[in-house]
């Protein structure tokens, strides 16, 4: 083989490999970010290609995981909350679409606006919203974020969920996300 198609296949080996040692460098970061999280919390470490973290933090359903998002060929980070109290059955709640017109409305201009709700009983959502739970889902749908109470109450829930696409693996990362969450989660305590 000539000398210059030996240095080509040898720098395509190279290129290769180095690639390689990336993918598996940026798994280890991603793994070793939720198993410390998962540590940190006394929660269920899972690892594979998606890990997660699930359990529960002061009493609250946790769940902090990495999943994938086949028509966007991405992987999406997901963080779930639990939110204490009993709440409106059936209840979803997240940011109102440009043409979204349908859900429930509560005579709060800025809250119809803004967040679409929906659950089978519109006047249990009314008497639940306190002027604080209606703020918490304002900041819930300006952040992109969804809140989800299950129709059976043997369901896992209420939860508030954060789920955007891709994420940094670092644990200080996932902490500051999860915090963020727990703070709506709260506000949303009946």
């Amino acid at each position: 083989m000539p000398p210059q198609q030996l240095a080509a296949v040898a720098g395509a080996v190279a290129f290769v490999v180095l690639c390689i040692y990336l993918v598996v460098r940026y798994k280890a970061k991603i793994r070793a970010a939720f198993e410390g999280f998962a540590t940190k919390h006394g929660l269920k470490f899972t690892g594979g290609s998606f890990p997660s973290a699930a359990g529960k933090i002061d009493g609250r359903h946790t769940v902090v995981q990495s999943r994938p998002e086949p028509r966007q060929k991405i992987a999406y980070f997901q963080i779930q909350i639990g939110v204490c109290g009993i709440l409106p059955q059936g209840m979803l709640a997240f940011a109102r679409g440009v043409f979204d017109s349908k859900g429930i409305r509560t005579g709060d201009a800025e809250l119809d606006e803004r967040v679409h709700i929906d659950a089978p009983d519109a006047q249990a959502v009314i008497a639940w919203l306190t002027p604080e739970r209606r703020a918490a889902l304002l900041d819930l749908a300006a952040a992109r974020h969804a809140f989800a109470v299950p129709a059976k109450p043997n369901d896992v829930g209420p939860v508030v969920v954060m789920d955007q696409p891709g994420f940094k693996p670092r644990l200080d990362w996932i902490e500051e996300k999860y915090q963020q969450v727990l703070a709506l989660a709260r506000r949303l305590d009946a």
